[in-house]
């Protein structure tokens, strides 16, 4: 299921990303239509999405771009957290 989402909205995350960067851009939490699809498929989907990004650009969309706007503790320095979320961001949920 996650791929079919990632392919519908793809287009629309990825023009976003082009215009603004990875470091003014982050994926959502919830799904805004909680009926069409779960959370795991929503995570799954933007993991798709940024698939092709660099570690440091996961990183911005998956952590550091939030904990920026809503100043939130970083995981230790900008490489490990780049790591850690770029690891992370090529695992699917189950």
């Amino acid at each position: 299921m996650s791929h079919e989402v990632a392919e519908a909205v793809a287009p629309y995350y990825l023009f976003c990303i082009e215009e603004f960067g990875p470091e003014r851009c982050m994926f959502e939490s919830i799904p805004v239509d909680k009926q069409s699809y779960s959370y795991t498929v929503c995570w799954n989907a933007f993991k798709r999405i940024a698939a092709n990004f660099s570690p440091a650009e996961k990183a911005a969309l998956f952590h550091a771009t939030a904990a920026k706007a809503y100043r939130l503790p970083l995981w230790g320095t900008p490489d490990r957290a780049a790591t850690q979320v770029a690891e992370a961001a090529t695992r699917e949920f189950r």
